[in-house]
Parts: C-alpha cells; structure tokens; sequence
C-alpha cells in the first residue's frame, strides 16, 4: 500500500490535506413560487409536497458527483426521515427541486442508483461491462456496477415566508457521504438548528478525516465541499487531492458502503463492543484509494505539490487513536482521557492490529499547512451572503448563503 516509487510521471496525484470550497445555499426572497430553471436539469419537486400558491418554496439545487451521475434518484427527506421531495440528475449529474417546507430544519439529499443509473468512469478503469469488456476513464458504467451507491449532504433550511423562495446549492460526493454518516443519529434527534448543524458538522469532519487518513485545517466542513470533475480546472493541489480520492472510489465502487458501513458501527459502537472488523475495513480502503489515486494521477494533469501529497498519504495509514479521540469528541465525550480508557467506544490504537503505523495527516502537515487555508474554507463562510457555486470547478471558492443555511 504505501509503494509509490513506481510514479514514473512527474504528474503523479495528489491526495493528502483537505480542501475545500463553501458552497451551502443561498436565499433570495423574489417572489417567484417556483425554481428557478436550472441547466439541463432533471425533474423538480414531488408530488409529496406539492406547492400551494402562496406557500414559500425552498429550491435545492446541486450535483452528484463520484464520478458524474447521471439518471439517480434524489431524495429528500426531513430530520424525522419522512420524504419530502424527489428528482432525478440529469446528464451533468445536477438536480433541481423545489418543495415547501413545512418547517425550518435539517434536510437530507440523498442520490440513490436505479435501474437507469449510469456514471461516468473516473479511475483509470470501473470494472467490467455485461460482456465482460473493462471499463476505462470517460467510459459509461452501466446501472448493473452502480448497484446499492448512494450519496448524501445534509442542508439546514428555513421555512420561506408565503410566496417567497429560498435557493439552496450542494455538492453529494464520497466527503459529504462520509460526514452525513457521522451526523445521522443527531440529525434523527431532530434538535440542530443552524448553528448547532454547524457546530455538528465541524466535529462530524474531523471523524471523517481520520476514518479517511486524510488531514484537514481546524475549522474544516466536509459538507462545504466541491469537487471539479475537470482536472485541467483545478488550480489548487488540496483541490486536486481531494478531486482524486473521491474519483478513486469509482475504481470499485463497493467502496463507498463498506466505508460509510464501517464508521457508521464505529460511531454508533457501544462501550465493550468489538469494531477492530469495521476499523480493518477502513485500513485497507485507505490502501486501495490511495493506490487507486496514484494510478489516477498518471492520467490526469496535476501539480507536483498534489504528488507529494499523495505520497504523504499513501506512506501513512489510518490513525487508531486520533480516530478514537475525534470519535468520543462528536459522541460528547472527554477525549483527552481516551488513551487511558479501556471502555472507549472505540478501542486505542494497541487493541487493532493494523494501528502500528502514524497516519498519513501528520507525515503531511509540514507540506499542506502552507496552503491549507485558501482552500478550506472555514465553517462561518457558509454564512455569507449569494447563491453559491453549487456544481463549482473546484478551481475557486464558492459562497454559501445565509438563507437556505448549508452547515
């Protein structure tokens, strides 16, 4: 796993720190009472929550990517998990729906695969078709590989006053997908508000980037995150890292659920239970991707400071205690006492075979602190005002908006 001497291209990929570019939704009271078109995008809102004529209309729009996804559900669902809205991601993997909110609250998006699903191919192949031919970058993967791949980002949305709209802009990549899956059970408690969202989220990201073996600036929110699926877009290495580990799911796409299974029961673990099954899976996903992103980055134009920090991350692995510590924090634990613990919900790094190894964020600190803050926004740039990039390049930093309340 930690082999990369065999880059031969000075090209190679980058996959260390995190980097990534605010783009929650914005709010505008126009009075329209519907969303406004979006481009080429697929259907709107359900009929499960219908508008009226004067209620307000909340109007989420955004991309799958993991790989562009195209022809997947999306579904939206209350903190309650009740489905408010549906559509379906057109050929650039964006949606746009449009509902009324019978409440301010949290709102997950969801991307589900269907028997129409397809996807663009990201790694340098997505395994094989019906006849058994590989399937190679920028090929079609047919909806018989996508089978069970879901996406996830959670938004905070106020109720719009009558005949007002609220227009909320998100990214669903494998990032998002990971924190949504550390916040779920506070999201069913149905009590975060906007801020508490936030305050979730960044502790939330924190457990992500440990379960991933990846190293964000303190303030970091995955939810915030876009990704470019162009790499000839990305300017910043942080950009081009986090743009490659998420294409190198699709190299085996089975990926994604064993990794949101496997922090889903490490969060989720009580005192005594044994995770050092879930905490294995996540040592060898982090081999794999990792490897997976070097391969990438032998097809695709990216810097040499996003080479070394793939390197950086290729070289480490998962960080037990660091993950064990970021796990009792968002639980609301003490984790300053969590190395003397022999009860943790997760066990220290001496209790899992594979924790001998320092993780891949300390070996690359010295090289992604210098550029770490242009491109991780901090969480409070979800509060400033405009509509967001939504489905961004990666290249830039977008804006959040202050009314839809992205985390």
């Amino acid at each position: 796993m930690n082999n990369i001497g065999f880059l031969k291209s000075p090209i190679a990929i980058v996959l260390g720190t995190v980097l990534m570019v605010a783009s929650c939704g914005g709010s505008s009271n126009s009075n329209s009472s519907s969303s406004s078109s979006s481009s080429s995008s697929s259907s709107s809102s359900s009929s499960s929550s219908a508008p009226t004529d004067t209620a307000g209309i909340a109007v989420v729009t955004g991309q799958a990517l993991k790989g562009i996804l195209m022809g997947a559900d999306v579904i939206i669902t209350n903190a309650a998990g009740t489905e408010v809205a549906r559509g379906v991601t057109d050929s650039e993997g964006k949606f746009d729906i449009s509902f009324a909110p019978e409440a301010d609250g949290v709102y997950t998006i969801t991307t589900v695969s269907n028997d129409n699903t397809t996807m663009v191919c990201d790694a340098v192949t997505c395994g094989s078709d019906a006849d058994g031919n590989v399937i190679v970058m920028g090929e079609i993967v047919p909806a018989a590989n996508l089978e069970g791949l879901e996406l996830a980002n959670v938004l905070y949305i106020a109720k719009p006053a009558d005949n007002a709209t609220n227009e909320n802009d998100i990214q669903l990549n494998v990032f998002t997908t990971t924190t949504v899956a550390v916040l779920r059970a506070k999201i069913a408690e149905g009590n975060l508000d906007a801020d508490g969202l936030k305050e979730a989220a960044l502790l939330a990201t924190k457990v992500a980037a440990e379960a991933l073996g990846i190293e964000l600036p303190e303030d970091a929110n995955l939810l915030n995150l876009v990704l470019s699926s162009n790499f000839d877009e990305i300017i910043e290495a942080h950009d081009a890292f986090l743009a490659l580990i998420n294409a190198a799911f699709a190299a085996d796409i089975s990926n994604v659920g064993k990794l949101i299974d496997a922090i889903s029961l490490i969060v989720e673990a009580t005192d005594g239970e044994d995770i050092s099954a879930a905490l294995d899976a996540l040592i060898a996903i982090h081999g794999e991707i990792t490897q997976e992103a070097v391969a990438i980055s032998g097809e695709v134009n990216v810097s040499q400071e996003a080479i070394d920090l793939l390197n950086d991350a290729a070289n480490g692995t998962i960080d037990v205690g660091a993950l064990e510590n970021a796990v009792i924090e968002n639980n609301g634990g003490d984790s300053s006492s969590s190395s003397s613990s022999s009860s943790s919900s997760v066990p220290s790094s001496s209790s899992s075979s594979s924790s001998s190894s320092s993780s891949s964020s300390s070996s690359s600190s010295s090289s992604s602190s210098s550029s770490s803050s242009s491109s991780v926004p901090s969480s409070s740039s979800s509060s400033s005002t405009g509509s967001g990039s939504g489905s961004g390049s990666g290249s830039g930093s977008g804006t959040g908006g202050s009314g839809g309340g992205g985390a």
